[in-house]
């Protein structure tokens, strides 16, 4: 009887089973030709959409996920391409599995590059896709209401991700933004509201229409690239920097720096559009050097001066090679305390970002900075419908605005609440939508001896609070009478209201109540909307309902 052991090395090794290769090695021997002959026509689709992919490595799985459409795909060690597991729309199965292939193909540097590493062609989309898009628009009202919202969600991913639609990103990441919320419709996701659905969808309707008459401009094409010109020698205060990603996959971080002369903010941003550099994150930017100076990190909380500085006509510095900063020592803190352009009212607030917003469409999507004082800062609240923490801040007049932060971000500002009074400022970042102004908390200045020390709360969790402060906290919290507690709804007001009734009208026909909003709009002297409203209670046409909802959701942006 011959056994197995009595066999040459050779032989047995010979009958052995192979090793089964992991889903990551599977997938990055697979040759191009296979993944295009797998994908077919969706293949340069996908191309676009691995933008905006995110990984999950497992031991020896690997899952892929995506935002927009909402879907994952899991390959399994030692399963062919066609064998992968797959949670998400029926129809885009082999779209999805094939962007999932090809990022994780280019993050280990194989196969074409993404459609996002191209530079951006120098003209905006053609008029006949911009026509296409209006028509898909005015369609998807009726589609979204009385229960085709798949239709709409499928049009507008496909025109999202079409390489003509490429040209303008602000363009491509409001039809995303559409196609998320049709599908949320398709679902009966809580997270579909009609009214915000509506505003959306006027806003991507009023920037196709304009980019018909100006095609190549790039406030309205949104171009991420940017050309620098010398600026005369500049001193700033760096006071904090925010991380940020967008829904078609581009990722970032912003340093915001203040001119302590005329108060103008200026910033700087190191990002990656989707799917260029996959390895790279917001952190590692943040611990990385920039303008010569070791890292972000020990940038802010100082003074920096700039023999030649490079700006775009935007206010953006630029964080190329060719520009470097001297760092003046930290910021003293009696000059942010006696800063004029430290704000210390709410009123002041708005004032300042009416002044710096701009309108239309020619106001600015980022986020807009500023440097506050609040008086007290009481604890969050949790917002069930927008999953958003909602801090309360007072101001020295004891009105009241709000703080906002997703859930992710919330052990790094439970302290919050312990830092006024006693901290010198907060720097915020404030984002108008249709829902009102949205703040957000970026980093806090402390006094360290008589200088500054800046903390970042994307990155570092905030301090405990002297132990004033901390009585103060706990005393409110359980003080606080019901009374008290403030609507953490932003924006609310007219704008909104009608919003709501337009989507009630768009879902079954409500003219006596549109009748109303419209006499209401005229009593507050908003004729352009009375009048938008009447022509939709005359004839029910989804023209006239997008351009009521695109003054609604104006009136309701700015106000502040």
């Amino acid at each position: 009887m011959i056994t197995l052991r009595d066999l040459p090395a050779e032989a047995r090794s010979a009958g052995a089973t192979p090793p089964v290769l992991s889903s990551r090695q599977m997938l990055l021997e697979i040759s191009e030709a296979e993944l295009r002959k797998f994908a077919g026509s969706d293949y340069d689709q996908a191309l676009v959409l691995a933008g905006s992919a995110e990984r999950n490595d497992e031991e020896e799985n690997l899952a892929v996920s995506f935002a927009t459409p909402e879907a994952q795909v899991t390959f399994v060690a030692g399963q062919p391409l066609k064998a992968a597991l797959y949670k998400g729309p029926g129809t885009r199965k082999r779209l999805v599995i094939t962007a999932a292939v090809i990022a994780v193909r280019f993050q280990a540097g194989i196969g074409s590059k993404l459609d996002s590493d191209k530079a951006p062609s120098e003209t905006g989309p053609e008029a006949e896709m911009l026509i296409a898009i209006c028509e898909a628009i005015e369609t998807a009202i009726g589609q979204v209401f009385h229960g085709s919202a798949s239709l709409a969600s499928e049009r507008f991913l496909d025109l999202a991700i079409s390489a003509r639609v490429q040209s303008a990103p602000r363009l491509t990441s409001q039809l995303m933004t559409l196609s998320a919320f049709a599908d949320w419709a398709d679902k009966g996701d809580i997270r579909f509201d009609g009214s915000r659905f509506l505003s959306n969808l006027s806003q991507a309707y009023a920037l196709s229409k304009a980019l018909t008459v100006r095609p190549n401009d790039p406030v309205l094409c949104g171009t991420a690239r940017r050309s620098y010109d010398p600026a005369p020698a500049i001193s700033l205060w760096a006071l904090g920097a925010g991380r940020w990603a967008t829904a078609a996959g581009a990722r970032g971080l912003t340093l915001h720096l203040l001119n302590p002369e005329n108060g103008e903010f200026l910033c700087a941003v190191i990002a990656r559009g989707a799917g260029q550099d996959p390895l790279f994150t917001a952190r590692e930017a943040f611990a990385g050097p920039i303008w010569g100076v070791p890292s972000v990190e020990t940038l802010t909380g100082t003074q920096v001066h700039f023999a030649q500085p490079f700006l775009s006509v935007d206010h953006q510095l630029s964080t190329s090679g060719k520009a470097r900063a001297e760092v003046r020592g930290n910021l003293q803190a009696s000059d942010v305390v006696d800063s004029p352009y430290l704000i210390q009212r709410w009123d002041e607030l708005h004032s300042s970002l009416r002044a710096r917003a701009g309108t239309g469409m020619a106001r600015t999507a980022s986020p807009l900075p500023s440097l506050v004082l609040p008086e007290r800062v009481d604890e969050a609240r949790f917002d069930d419908l927008n999953q958003l923490y909602h801090w309360p801040v007072r101001d020295a007049a004891g009105a009241t605005l709000h703080l906002s932060a997703p859930p992710s971000r919330l052990s790094r500002l439970k302290t919050l609440p312990q830092q006024f009074p006693g901290a010198l400022a907060l720097l915020i970042t404030t984002t108008l939508t249709a829902d009102g102004p949205t703040h957000e908390p970026v980093s806090i200045l402390i006094r360290k001896g008589n200088g500054v020390e800046a903390i970042d709360l994307h990155f570092t969790t905030a301090p405990a609070g002297n132990i004033f402060s901390k009585a103060r906290a706990g005393f409110a919290k359980q003080m606080r009478r019901i009374s008290e507690t403030v609507n953490t709804t932003q924006g609310a007001g007219f704008g909104q209201l009608a919003l709501a009734g337009l989507a009630e009208h768009c879902r079954q026909p409500q003219t006596d109540a549109l009748e109303i909003l419209a006499q209401r709009a005229e009593a507050q002297n908003l004729i352009l909307i009375s009048d938008a409203l009447h022509q939709v209670c005359r004839e029910r046409r989804a023209d006239r309902i997008l351009k009521a909802s695109y003054l609604c959701s104006e009136a309701s942006t700015m106000s502040l």
